[in-house]
């Protein structure tokens, strides 16, 4: 039976096969152990294949080539580990170690998944209930501040509430993340002639006293109030309470392929640079890096600790209003 018809009956993965990588050769021994490949659903051809992930969305990739492919099999698991996707290796064709595998066993067949985040299914499992706790409990304790917030915008300037925007989440998904509106309509239209005034290097764009901004924006900024909306995001399961920040599509495509890792964890409302001091000065590598620390050593116990740096983080934006 081929390994794809296998994966799809074993609903403990909960794993959908999109289809095939063609590898740069073929081997006999693939057609001998009756896992040829299905011309209908090959998706791509392996020298293709990041052009077809950053345009897709592909949580995993299964590897199935024997010893002989040692430069393509390689290929796919550096590729993987740049990417920050999932990867398994089926031992029967080829025994290799990197990153953080974990052995399983299905229907009798090895494999090693290559996990780029922690493998802890069960801290994970309660991170998202933690995140739905706190977040249906928060939107009911914040539903004054927020019906306040947006009776002060519909005052302060002509446009909606709500500012919508999309960004890119776990594994390279589009979501639409909601904001109060803090600038004028028109805003994003702008961007092009603003950036000699970009304070910042990479891809990012941010300018201090930025003149989009309205009256009412710098206010609700300075305190995050902004944010707050972020809560149905999280309670949507398109973003956590904790995580890198949720990056926009035009910076994830001048990403370096280092970068593209910090997408293997679902973005959140707060993180190690948000908590940082003078973060503002950070550089874009700087900052990247302090992503990928948080997903390397990430544990229930780290997200806690940046939960209560934040919130004085928080009311320190009076600050700014002085």
């Amino acid at each position: 039976m081929k390994i794809a018809d296998l994966i799809e009956r074993h609903k403990k993965w909960g794993l959908n096969v999109l289809g095939f990588i063609r590898p740069a050769r073929e081997s006999n021994e693939l057609n001998a152990r009756g896992d040829a490949l299905d011309e209908k659903k090959i998706l791509c051809d392996i020298k293709n294949l990041p052009e077809f992930v950053h345009h897709n969305v592909v949580d995993e990739i299964i590897i199935c080539l024997p010893g002989k492919n040692v430069d393509e099999i390689d290929y796919l698991l550096s590729f993987c580990e740049e990417e920050g996707i999932r990867s398994r290796l089926a031992l029967e064709y080829y025994p290799m170690i990197i990153a953080k595998p974990t052995l399983e066993y299905f229907h009798g067949r090895p494999f090693l998944t290559f996990n780029m985040v922690p493998d802890k299914n069960f801290e994970l499992l309660l991170k998202r209930v933690i995140d739905i706790v706190v977040s249906i409990i928060a939107l009911i304790l914040f539903s004054p501040l927020f019906l306040i917030t947006a009776l002060a915008i519909k005052l302060n300037s002509p446009g909606p509430v709500i500012f919508k925007q999309t960004r890119i989440g776990l594994a390279g998904r589009n979501f639409t993340i909601y904001k109060f509106r803090s600038m004028h309509i028109g805003a994003e239209k702008s961007v092009a002639n603003l950036l000699p005034l970009n304070e910042r290097d990479g891809p990012a764009f941010k300018i201090k006293d930025d003149p989009r901004v309205t009256s009412v924006g710098r206010i609700i900024r300075a305190f995050y109030i902004d944010e707050l909306p972020q809560l149905v995001n999280v309670l949507k399961g398109d973003m956590s309470l904790v995580g890198p920040r949720p990056p926009l599509p035009s910076e994830v495509e001048k990403y370096e392929k280092w970068h593209r890792r910090r997408l293997s964890m679902k973005p959140g409302m707060t993180c190690f640079w948000q908590i940082s001091e003078g973060k503002q000065k950070f550089t874009f590598p700087e900052w990247m890096r302090l992503d990928l620390k948080y997903i390397d050593e990430w544990n229930l116990t780290t997200d806690f600790k940046i939960m209560l740096k934040t919130i004085p983080k928080v009311f320190a934006g009076i600050k700014s209003l002085i």
